[in-house]
């Protein structure tokens, strides 16, 4: 295990199964089907064609594989982006998610070249953009870890997540206290850029449900990995949103997408059991011919 790694561990960062990542309801990512390398470019395409997407549940290892992209090369990053997607990265050297509104009409859009006709890609993205955003994952861990220590932050790591500042770090007196300000601060920035908020979702058996998602729709990894963050540098189990009252909870267990899912107080009065007979009675009456459903 690395030091790192071990830090994490001492610093209670891994969840209680074992990896970072915490059960969060987080939508389906989008991953291009068509992805290549050249040269340190990370190249993919669709073309418009849904078919060309694969949708994907985020799973385990998601934040804690991103991190390794710190120092990984070009057929290593393209491995994790075949399996999960792409950052988008726009014009900017950030995930096109960073600007936009609800109607659409401000909006980036990740860097392409689609006016070349020789060019069968709809987008690229150079792999120093992931690369530097997953050294950036890896500070705000390591700088977490020493806070839940009671320990400052390394001057190193928090250059490496306020590079954009002109003073040389640290500009402040180093706390605990002032220095959780600031790396909230720098994750709330993650949250902002990947375009996290909740919305509604509906899944194939269970109706309506909250997600968090993007004002885009669907799910984007830079959220994705935003909301990892979030949840793992506060030591939050993690949370789901109860399909009967809505009410938000710490689940025991990763719930399933296809599955309704319950808080405490829910199950307690009943409300699954509820909803299981109102189910049946619908098969039933779906099962009917049409002259015997009144």
């Amino acid at each position: 295990m690395s030091n790192s790694h071990l830090h994490w561990e001492l610093a209670g960062l891994y969840s209680e199964t074992g990896p970072l990542e915490r059960l969060l309801p987080l939508g389906e990512l989008m991953v291009p089907n068509d992805m290549e390398l050249e040269g340190e470019w990370l190249c993919w395409g669709w073309r418009g064609d849904p078919l060309q997407w694969t949708p994907r549940r985020p799973g385990p290892h998601i934040l804690s594989d991103f991190v390794r992209l710190a120092d990984g090369d070009g057929p290593t990053i393209r491995a994790y982006a075949r399996r999960w997607g792409i950052l988008g990265i726009c014009e900017h050297g950030l995930p096109s998610s960073h600007l936009g509104n609800e109607d659409g009409t401000l909006r980036c859009r990740p860097l392409s070249r689609r006016e070349d006709p020789a060019w069968r890609f709809d987008g690229w993205e150079p792999l120093e953009r992931w690369r530097h955003f997953a050294r950036q994952a890896r500070a705000i861990l390591d700088l977490a870890a020493s806070l839940h220590a009671d320990q400052p932050g390394q001057p190193e790591d928090w250059q490496v997540v306020v590079q954009h500042r002109t003073q040389p770090v640290p500009w402040w007196r180093p706390s605990v206290e002032a220095e959780w300000i600031l790396l909230s601060s720098v994750v709330q920035e993650w949250i902002r850029i990947g375009d996290v908020r909740p919305v509604m979702a509906r899944g194939p058996t269970q109706g309506r449900q909250v997600e968090f998602g993007s004002s885009a729709g669907g799910t984007r990894l830079f959220g994705t990995l935003a909301c990892q963050l979030l949840f793992t540098i506060t030591r939050v189990t993690g949370v789901a949103v109860c399909s009967a009252c809505a009410a938000i909870y710490i689940p025991t267990r990763r719930p399933r997408p296809d599955q309704r899912r319950y808080c405490r107080s829910c199950r307690d009065g009943g409300v699954p059991q509820r909803d299981a007979q109102r189910d049946r009675q619908r098969r039933r009456r779906a099962a009917l011919p049409s002259t015997d459903r009144t």
